[in-house]
């Protein structure tokens, strides 16, 4: 996302909602010193801070999937936050096996209508993240076009919900006032959207 406001608005929240949640564990966990090459940039820092935090997270949810149905709302924002659509599946995974996909699917639709401009960006990539694999048992299973029945299901679940992900992207281009944002916000919903195409209208 190259909107320079929204970028700075990114880094400080992303990293505020992770120590909120690492706070929720009771981990002896502290952040290592940075090399000092990373530590005198203070972009670099964040991002490296960021991503070392992510990782304690993921280590932490893994064992205690509990703390995520506590704070529900928490990490649902969390997830809306975290940028990075190469590392937010760490955090999308142990979140919705905890809290069901279905759950996790409604909250990303609800944040692309209803976020604000970083939360929007943050679920798009997310909703790509977040679509269920088809799993297939065997070779011969993939080789004949036959996914597991579990993993079907929750595809075809998935798909379903299409429709309401599509009209969310849609309200949130007519709403957003800034042009170039909006382009962007086009952009990033038809790279991160392999089935269906948003119009900047």
């Amino acid at each position: 996302m190259n909107n320079p406001t929204a970028i700075a608005q990114w880094g400080p929240q992303f990293e505020d909602l992770l120590d909120a949640a690492l706070a929720t564990f009771s981990s002896q966990w502290r952040l290592p010193d940075a090399p000092a090459r990373i530590a005198d940039s203070p972009d670099h820092h964040l991002g490296w801070r960021c991503n070392r935090k992510r990782m304690a997270l993921v280590a932490e949810l893994a064992v205690n999937s509990a703390a995520i149905r506590v704070n529900r709302s928490l990490f649902l924002r969390l997830i809306v936050h975290d940028l990075n659509p190469s590392f937010n599946r760490f955090l999308i995974e142990p979140i919705a096996s905890a809290l069901g996909v279905a759950d996790v699917h409604d909250a990303l639709i609800h944040y692309v209508e209803n976020g604000t401009i970083v939360e929007q960006f943050g679920a798009v990539r997310a909703w790509y993240s977040a679509q269920p694999g088809l799993h297939y048992p065997t070779t011969q299973a993939h080789d004949s076009g036959d996914p597991s029945l579990g993993s079907s299901l929750a595809y075809s679940d998935w798909m379903a919900l299409w429709p309401r992900y599509e009209e969310a992207c849609r309200r949130a281009v007519r709403s957003c006032r800034d042009p170039a944002v909006r382009a962007q916000l086009v952009d990033e919903m038809n790279a991160f959207s392999e089935v269906r195409k948003i119009g900047n209208e």
